[in-house]
């Protein structure tokens, strides 16, 4: 049985509140920064994820807190934290927040528009706390 393709839709959220949400949810998960794959992982995990290599970018909701993201780049490399990061932004502001975590479905990232970009400001602020938090430790 195939999944339904879920369509993405702007979360009209600004940069500021998506930089609070990231925020709100490392604070939740008791995280000061995410720069590695094991940060990335624990982050992921915690949110009831996982990974796998695939052909297409994307994400497949299996139901709410259970979900898998789809790569293209090598698991571990700085290329595929930054892949991981943004579809976890795709996962809370166009998934959680726009379907409530429902339907079950395929999500395929695609490039450009407004639902990208606010995938990829989730990504530079999740990973941006873990450079300032470096940076701070120096």
């Amino acid at each position: 049985m195939s999944q339904a393709v879920l369509e993405l839709t702007p979360s009209r959220l600004s940069a500021r509140n998506i930089g609070g949400l990231v925020e709100f949810r490392l604070r939740r998960l008791q995280m000061a920064q995410v720069s590695t794959r094991g940060d990335i992982t624990q982050v992921l995990t915690a949110m009831g994820g996982r990974t796998t290599s695939s052909s297409f970018r994307g994400m497949t909701s299996h139901a709410p807190g259970n979900f898998t993201l789809h790569t293209t780049t090598t698991p571990g490399t700085r290329a595929w934290i930054k892949q991981v990061a943004h579809i976890l932004g795709h996962y809370h502001l166009h998934y959680i927040l726009k379907h409530r975590g429902s339907p079950a479905g395929v999500i395929r990232c695609q490039n450009g528009g407004q639902v990208e970009r606010e995938a990829d400001v989730f990504a530079q602020v999740l990973l941006a706390a873990g450079a300032r938090s470096a940076a701070e430790a120096a």
